[in-house]
């Protein structure tokens, strides 16, 4: 019986290590992309500021 329980218990233990491990991936994903979206909002950013000051330098010459 002591070792069924032992058993039951290390299958648990390594049952939440393994949760644990994808709960990381899926953090670490989740990070990505929300640097990612950070970026492409910068980008979005500057390219909308280059492109007004490219109309405005346009306009004086």
């Amino acid at each position: 019986m002591k070792i069924k329980e032992t058993g039951y218990s290390l299958r648990k233990k390594s049952e939440l290590q393994l949760s644990k491990c994808a709960h990381e991936k899926v953090r670490s994903k989740l990070r990505v992309l929300q640097t990612l979206q950070r970026l492409s909002l910068r980008i979005d950013l500057t390219s909308e500021f280059h492109l007004e000051y490219y109309k405005t330098t346009q306009h004086e010459t």
